[in-house]
């Protein structure tokens, strides 16, 4: 029996990394730097912690969504200490299972069906991938060459492998990006 594929998916693009890795399968040799996977294991902490862990009959049911309260304590001591980043509440930070589904959580949040999402270049296809499958638009943006990183504010991101060094846009670019979202929400509420 064959079963049909929902539209939302035969919309979106191929997904790159498994052509990429065919290629490494048929070319021996071939290196890929499509994905951002480590070479080494997790270190000896976590392979020490991991009995104690799952001998609490607790830490095998249903946790909060965006994480347990230690860990989100853990990460917003991090960021307050070597980022100087100070987390107004707990809402502000989120634990995912990698950056995809953070980004998916995030992109469902501020945006429906028919929305513009703008994804700067570089980005990676997945996100791509995400805005299509949820019935958003997609709309790619070259950084302006005169445009430089300036530490003040940046577009919802998360990190990715193909995506480095984000491109940071200032508070001047953003307000321009808001008065034409502005427009943009006033012309369709008429």
């Amino acid at each position: 029996m064959t079963y049909p594929i929902a539209n939302r998916i035969k919309s979106v693009q191929t997904p790159v990394i498994p052509t990429v890795g065919q290629w490494v399968t048929e070319h021996p040799g071939t290196i890929s730097l499509g994905q951002g996977v480590v070479h080494y294991g997790p270190p000896s902490e976590i392979e020490n912690g991991l009995s104690d862990f799952k001998s609490d009959p607790l830490h095998h049911r249903y946790k909060l969504v965006q994480g347990i309260p230690e860990l989100l304590q853990a990460i917003e001591e991090k960021l307050r200490r070597d980022n100087g980043m100070a987390i107004e509440s707990k809402d502000r930070v989120m634990v995912t299972a990698g950056s995809n589904m953070a980004f998916m959580n995030a992109i469902m949040a501020i945006a429906d069906a028919g929305d513009e999402i703008i994804l700067p270049k570089p980005y990676y296809f997945n996100h791509e991938m995400a805005v299509t499958m949820l019935g958003m638009v997609p709309r790619t943006v070259e950084p302006e060459a005169n445009v430089k990183p300036k530490g003040q504010l940046s577009l919802p991101r998360e990190s990715a492998p193909s995506n480095r060094a984000p491109i940071e846009y200032g508070s001047t670019e953003y307000a321009s990006i808001e008065s034409k979202q502005a427009a943009r929400k006033l012309q369709a509420s008429q």
